[in-house]
């Protein structure tokens, strides 16, 4: 078996086994945690709303479905699509207590889901790409635009290989032994300086940027707890090839001291990422020091 299907089926049984638990975090009920699915979550509400229509949307790794939910609620066709049968049966549970008759789950996997010749207005994956490889990103990015109508917005999450820089653990040392750590810095002190999203776009599209890529967590290995990350540079260039405009992007988990600071005094990380959350939209400089971050772009 090779190592990315070894990898896939290892995510797979995760979260199957962690069903229980992705819906107290996305509820918010996991004390001492950063709520990363809320704020995902809230930027493509955000997406949507300001659309000039959004009439239809896919959620894609739906998990137990609160997007899908929402997105429902506020009067769009939503569809949650998710290989796990676990989080979709949790996910169709919630639309059907709730009353929602507009959410719509489907257990299958994106590559294999069949739209029934549906074009979406908008396309969210807040937590997938992480969990596939990037040959398979690629594809997905094509399945995408494949599944939008013209003008529609692709909506990502990614962890944040800029925060390697910064979060001065093994993952820095990592970049540094695979001479990466200066091409981050480089990449971060546009976010930093930039005035604009249009401005930091346009200057990484005039640069290579091409990083060494990550195969192995530094400590485990592979396993479900080795997740690719991307720079926004890297999705930038990647987006803006398969014909889509990058347009739009938003820091996610803000940290103001490296990781351990969060898991030695994990009350005063949460209220610092918290504050800091209300400024995400408009500082590109918070970037850097967020280990995720959510990209959209729009169908060419």
């Amino acid at each position: 078996m090779k190592e990315m299907d070894r990898q896939q089926e290892e995510t797979l049984a995760y979260f199957r086994r962690a069903a229980g638990e992705w819906r107290r975090r996305a509820e918010g009920s996991v004390p001492r945690k950063v709520n990363v699915i809320k704020q995902r979550n809230d930027y493509v509400l955000r997406v949507a709303q300001e659309r000039a229509r959004t009439a239809c949307a896919l959620d894609v790794g739906c998990g137990t479905g609160e997007l899908v939910c929402e997105l429902a609620r506020r009067g769009i066709e939503a569809v949650g699509v998710d290989f796990a049968a676990e989080m979709i049966a949790l996910g169709r549970r919630k639309a059907e207590d709730e009353g929602i008759a507009n959410a719509r789950f489907v257990h299958a996997s994106i590559f294999e889901y069949d739209p029934e010749s549906n074009r979406f207005d908008l396309v969210s994956a807040n937590g997938f790409i992480e969990y596939i490889s990037p040959a398979e990103l690629g594809e997905f990015i094509r399945r995408a635009r494949a599944l939008l109508a013209a003008g529609g917005s692709l909506v990502m999450g990614s962890r944040n290989r800029l925060f390697n820089a910064f979060s001065l653990n093994e993952y820095t040392k990592m970049e540094i032994d695979r001479g990466a750590y200066e091409r981050l810095v480089a990449e971060s002190l546009i976010w930093a300086d930039a005035s604009s999203f249009e401005e930091a776009r346009d200057s990484l599209l005039a640069r290579d940027g091409k990083l060494p890529s990550i195969d192995r967590h530094p400590l485990t290995g592979i396993g479900v707890h080795t997740r690719h990350q991307y720079t926004p540079g890297e999705l930038i260039r990647r987006l803006t090839r398969a014909g889509f405009e990058p347009v739009g992007i938003r820091a996610v988990h803000y940290h103001a001291a490296p990781p351990r600071f969060a898991r030695e005094h994990p009350d005063a990380h949460v209220q610092f990422a918290e504050t800091m959350n209300a400024y995400a939209p408009a500082c590109l400089c918070l970037i850097p020091f967020s280990s995720s971050f959510m990209i959209h772009a729009v169908r060419s």
